[in-house]
């Protein structure tokens, strides 16, 4: 039996993080993630307006990989929503152990990527520094490449491309846009979306935060790859339940590589 319960969150963010073999563990900044029919579209690194929560995340995640004496890059999914004084605070959506959709912008938009740490950790070398070295903004492609020239001839706009076959809603490619003056990022969006044949729904200007009630899977979750068998957890728990949380995502978390 499968329970599924209504969670009024206000956006979906996400932390990603990576912990060498001696224990350090450096954290990126949130980014907020939009969706177009459960597969990600956008990501926004930094997410605006979240520093009040940065230190919950950074804890939550810390707590995990220090748990399960981790290695490498994980990430972690979360949901705005309100406490019981009405203030701002995070519930656990989805554990991810690797390198993460989420996290692709920090290829050009960190100062070191998700992925030479992730190298980093595993061959037992120094972790680099995971700050923000400009805003950025990472779209998806999905189902049928763009023509690259057009992609291209947006200042800021960096290519990525999977060489995969073209498929419905395949991620086969994704573009980190990041122009030189940050007050170009939003019109530099429109012009990048109007040259993708799946626009994912970007076209659309979307309100800053969609406040409305949104059905959640309170038992799974599951995305363009991986079906992950994880609880909505709130992230200010106490050791005990942490890790009891812990152990059965650790025991039920099913990845395809």
């Amino acid at each position: 039996m499968i329970a599924e319960g209504f969670i009024n969150f206000s956006r979906e963010l996400s932390i990603i993080a990576a912990r060498a073999q001696n224990g350090q563990v450096r954290c990126y900044d949130l980014v907020e993630n939009h969706h177009h029919n459960g597969i990600l579209a956008k990501t926004q690194a930094p997410a605006v307006g979240t520093s009040h929560l940065f230190k919950q995340a950074t804890d939550a995640i810390t707590k995990i990989m220090n748990h399960l004496d981790y290695v490498g890059v994980m990430a972690l999914e979360l949901f705005v929503t309100k406490d019981a004084r009405g203030h701002d605070t995070l519930l656990a959506n989805e554990i991810a152990p690797r390198v993460h959709n989420s996290g692709h912008w920090s290829i050009e938009g960190a100062i070191t990527s998700q992925f030479e740490n992730h190298i980093r950790a595993v061959v037992n070398l120094p972790l680099g520094d995971t700050d923000n070295v400009h805003p950025a903004i990472m779209l998806n492609v999905l189902g049928q490449y763009p023509d690259i020239s057009a992609v291209l001839n947006i200042d800021g706009a960096h290519y990525h491309s999977y060489h995969k076959a073209e498929r419905d809603d395949r991620k086969i490619a994704h573009i980190t846009l990041m122009p030189n003056d940050v007050a170009d990022l939003e019109p530099a969006l429109a012009k990048l979306v109007a040259t993708l044949p799946n626009k994912m729904g970007l076209e659309k200007k979307p309100s800053a935060i969609d406040s409305q009630p949104k059905a959640v899977d309170s038992l799974t979750t599951t995305d363009n790859n991986n079906d992950n068998i994880l609880e909505n957890t709130e992230i200010h728990i106490d050791d005990s339940q942490t890790t009891q949380a812990i152990d059965a995502k650790a025991k039920t978390e099913k990845v395809k590589k």
